[in-house]
């Protein structure tokens, strides 16, 4: 007897059904170009913050709207002279308990000692001290003698002898 699933003797098989070609996909070796503008735009928005940030571009109320007075204004970048830049003396004195860095009054001894650190020895500096209480007037004295041994700072004591 015969195999009703065999086929038929003499006969070929039927060919197999043709197989759905599918495309060979591409392996690319960089990134793709969806890629590449997305990183574009990201630096972008950086770049943008980043100069914004640092008042380079402004943006927002800030901004101008294109009205004004239409005056111009002159921003000068170099800071003006101060009173200490333009001698070479700097005036230290004392009034009571109070103490005066050229002219501005200071906290303590402390904030002296940082301001004449500052300017180290560029400055010749005048002590004076009519009227001084002798507690700030040892403070501001030991600061000075110490100043003059570290920094080498000029101070002139105005020391009277009478």
């Amino acid at each position: 007897m015969k195999d009703k699933n065999l086929p038929p003797e003499g006969h070929q098989p039927p060919p197999p059904p043709p197989e759905k070609r599918h495309r060979e996909k591409h392996h690319r070796r960089g990134p793709s170009f969806g890629t590449i503008l997305l990183l574009i735009l990201i630096l972008a928005v950086a770049v943008v913050v980043i100069l914004w940030r640092n008042d380079l571009i402004h943006i927002g109320k800030e901004a101008g709207n294109g009205e004004g007075d239409g005056g111009t204004s002159v921003v000068s970048s170099a800071p003006e002279p101060t009173s200490s830049e333009e001698s070479t003396e700097i005036e230290i004195k004392i009034d009571n308990d109070k103490i005066y860095f050229d002219g501005n009054e200071v906290a303590n001894a402390d904030e002296l000692k940082s301001k004449i650190t500052e300017i180290g020895d560029k400055k010749t500096y005048n002590f004076v001290h009519d009227g001084a209480i002798k507690g700030t007037y040892d403070d501001v004295k030991s600061v000075l003698n110490d100043l003059e041994r570290a920094l080498s700072i000029k101070v002139n004591y105005n020391e009277t002898s009478e």
